[in-house]
């Protein structure tokens, strides 16, 4: 049965439910904020591995691991980018590197037994993900390759998996979808006056050079998912219409918002 991303509302409670469960922490979060999810990735993976006919119990243990993954990787590149100031002492960087420390044992533990095999694929993932951060800090790559940087570290964790599951055409669909939500996501910053972020180091810095990107990247993350045929391409596609939905009200909100500020 072909899944869309709305189908999977009361699995992917149960899968957030659980995560939060986990990563609740007293001591730590008197002083840390508590890890966000990314929605988008979570409830892709999710219906992929349905998709790809894991049982229930299986599909929500791999999904609740990998968002424990990104968690991990979240709050580390919280210490790696945040310089030691008043707002940000020795002791916040102690305890945000005991936090990444605790929400990887987690996901060690998430994935112990039945699905260890999933371990090295996870580590996989991090490491070309780490890999592609530092290609983006140190801007060795010329700039078509550091948009696929960009790509890798938002999707390298459902990418491998994919892989994995032995799915080539539906690795490079989910990478194309991320790289799009991923240059999404920085014109929206642009106009937020948000700070800047590790995708920005990468990206035209011009505006109109990043909606040429914006509208090539959409181009092809459609050819891709032609490519992955209609059954694995369902929830795909599904994303693809949230992806562009999503952003599509929030440019029309704030553009409202500036509207109604200049009247």
């Amino acid at each position: 049965m072909m899944t869309a991303i709305h189908d999977n509302q009361q699995e992917i409670q149960s899968i957030y439910a659980d995560f939060h469960s986990l990563t609740r922490h007293s001591y730590l979060h008197t002083y840390l904020p508590y890890p966000t999810i990314d929605d988008y990735q979570a409830k892709l993976l999710l219906c992929i591995l349905q998709e790809k006919g894991l049982n229930h119990k299986d599909r929500h243990t791999l999904t609740l691991a990998t968002l424990l993954v990104q968690a991990a990787m979240n709050i580390h590149d919280k210490v790696n980018s945040t310089e030691l100031t008043d707002d940000f002492s020795w002791k916040d960087r102690q305890l945000t590197v005991l936090a990444g420390d605790y929400y990887s044992a987690l996901y060690y533990h998430t994935l112990s037994g039945r699905l260890e095999s999933y371990l090295p694929v996870l580590s996989n993932a991090i490491q070309d993900i780490n890999e592609a951060k530092m290609r983006i800090y140190k801007r060795i790559d010329p700039e078509y390759l550091l948009y696929h940087d960009v790509a890798v570290i938002k999707s390298a964790l459902v990418t491998q998996i994919s892989l994995y599951l032995d799915d080539k055409a539906l690795s490079k669909a989910v990478s194309a979808l991320f790289f799009y939500e991923s240059l999404l996501r920085e014109k929206d910053r642009r106009a937020s006056d948000e700070k800047p972020t590790l995708a920005t180091l990468a990206l035209p810095k011009e505006n109109l050079q990043l909606e040429r990107l914006i509208h090539d990247a959409k181009e092809g993350l459609l050819l891709e998912i032609e490519q992955v045929g209609t059954k694995s391409g369902m929830p795909l596609r599904s994303m693809y219409d949230q992806v562009t939905e999503d952003y599509r009200i929030r440019f029309w909100n704030r553009k409202e918002a500036n509207r109604n500020e200049s009247i």
